[in-house]
């Protein structure tokens, strides 16, 4: 399994998570267990692409599948081995651009607010992680 071929399928994964999510448990005021879920389904997306079903690939049935979706693959590597850009490493790269910007966000927002904590407005009352945050005023 290549690299592209894991975040796709932890990306499909992700995207059932938040669905179930979305559908069942938007709602609840259970905050502790909605952590819980979103935290567990971030972790078994991650390690679900990783479980093989050796038992469902030796039936009958799906060998015939499997070995024309292979054969169809190297077929597709042979031909784009010529070209320099595919569509492929198209939508990997601008995959990674959109990690990079996102994690650029992040960070400035992170900046931004360590810069308030540092220097309170006049009334603020706010918490972050550990630190609650209130005016003297």
């Amino acid at each position: 399994m290549n690299l592209a071929h894991y975040l796709l399928q932890v990306n499909i994964y992700l995207i059932v998570f938040y669905g179930f999510y979305r559908l069942l448990l938007d709602r609840e005021t259970y905050f502790m267990l909605n952590r819980l879920y979103l935290t567990s389904a971030a972790f078994f997306s991650l390690l679900i692409p990783f479980i093989r079903l050796d038992w469902f690939t030796a039936l009958p049935v799906t060998q015939n599948v499997s070995i024309g979706v292979s054969q169809m693959y190297m077929v597709g590597l042979n031909d784009n081995a010529s070209s320099g850009l595919t569509w492929g490493s198209s939508i990997a790269l601008l995959y990674i651009t959109g990690v990079c910007l996102f994690l650029a966000r992040f960070v400035m927002q992170l900046l931004a607010i360590r810069k308030l904590l540092q220097s309170v407005p006049t009334g603020a009352a706010f918490s972050f992680f550990n630190k609650l945050v209130i005016h003297e005023q």
